[in-house]
């Protein structure tokens, strides 16, 4: 039976550079000129075999893990040309999480001196590939994609053609707001056919306001209240709590699971920074995190994510750059004046790797 990936034959994800790609998932080396949009631009993918730079989904799938192709295949249609349309054109966003990058996020582009933080690809010269009635499907991230002007106004134009009725749309999002200027992004939910929003929240409390640095627990906590309601009120909308596992928060993401127990939660490994994922935890601390994956699973379903934070941790590849762990933690707390290092058990190992020569 040939591979095959509907996102290929459907899918345009859009990027801030001006570049595309058939969905987020693909390998970083791989993209195209947005101006290729419309001619196939990505038929040198359809081999029939999985194309190396589609690893992620040949991975995830060899471990018994759902994968992107997998999902685009469950939903694709008959209907020719895009179905598919991920919206990631600009790094527009009100917060900067240590696990993100100026890429992402133009507080952190600020934060380190960029001279454009802002990065935006204007998608408007791009929009009959969106505004079209074979399109189903939109994702939304960012940046933030509730403070992107260009997204509310796809989202009306969307609605104003009848499009928006066969249209699911999904969010990642920080939660921090809901609306802009007189706005509300719940009226407008309520002209489209399904809404999935993907809560991007890593710890509760003030463990959240430390690694979402600029986040406010007690908003997002007070938006997720408004969406639950909006539930209650509609069947268009479901919520995901959506956890980067890292480093900075494997050690209470029980806590989190707990809080959480009436939400759907999504655990997702962190890949970038490298110093900053599982693998990256040393020898020493290593009994203390299984310890954690030994609580966490008697909380979560997904056996083979438990299976491979485990293996992330036992295998710790990338145990070498836990100095650039220390020195990242440290580094964003004197600069934000924060203290995530005093609630992470680094310091003794950070004190011995540091001093090892004294």
């Amino acid at each position: 039976m040939s591979w095959n990936c509907a996102a290929i034959d459907h899918g345009v994800t859009f990027y801030q550079n001006g570049t595309i790609t058939p969905c987020c998932f693909i390998d970083w080396s791989y993209k195209k000129d947005i101006k290729e949009i419309g001619n196939d631009p990505f038929s040198d993918l359809k081999t029939g075999t999985a194309p190396s730079v589609c690893n992620k989904c040949t991975d995830a799938e060899a471990r018994g893990s759902n994968s992107y192709r997998q999902r685009f295949n469950a939903i694709k249609t008959s209907a020719p040309g895009y179905q598919f349309i991920d919206i990631r054109n600009s790094n527009l966003c009100n917060i900067k999480c240590r696990t993100c990058c100026p890429e992402n996020s133009s507080q952190w582009a600020i934060e380190l001196g960029h001279t454009i933080p802002i990065k935006q690809q204007d998608i408007s010269s791009y929009k009959d590939y969106i505004l079209t009635p074979t399109v189903h499907s939109i994702y939304y991230t960012g940046g933030e994609p509730f403070i992107n002007s260009e997204h509310w106004e796809i989202l009306e134009q969307l609605i104003s053609l009848g499009y928006s009725k066969n249209i699911a749309l999904q969010y990642n999002s920080n939660l921090t707001a809901l609306k802009f200027k007189n706005k509300n992004i719940l009226e407008l939910w309520k002209n489209f056919k399904q809404v999935s929003v993907m809560a991007s929240i890593d710890a509760i409390g003030e463990k959240f306001n430390l690694i979402r640095s600029g986040a406010d627990w007690q908003g997002v906590s007070d938006n997720l209240l408004k969406l639950k309601n909006y539930q209650q009120s509609t069947n268009n909308l479901s919520v995901t709590i959506a956890t980067t596992v890292s480093i900075l928060n494997i050690w209470f993401l029980d806590e989190l699971l707990e809080y959480f127990k009436g939400f759907k939660v999504n655990l997702t490994d962190l890949y970038f920074p490298d110093y900053l994922s599982l693998s990256a935890i040393p020898d020493s601390l290593k009994d203390q995190a299984l310890a954690c994956v030994d609580r966490i699973e008697k909380l979560y379903s997904d056996k083979s994510k438990i299976n491979f934070m485990r293996s992330q941790i036992n295998n710790n590849v990338n145990k070498q750059f836990f100095k650039d762990t220390i020195l990242h933690t440290l580094l964003l707390d004197n600069i934000r004046n924060e203290k995530l290092f005093d609630v992470l058990p680094f310091k003794k190992e950070a004190l011995t790797q540091v001093f090892k020569n004294l």
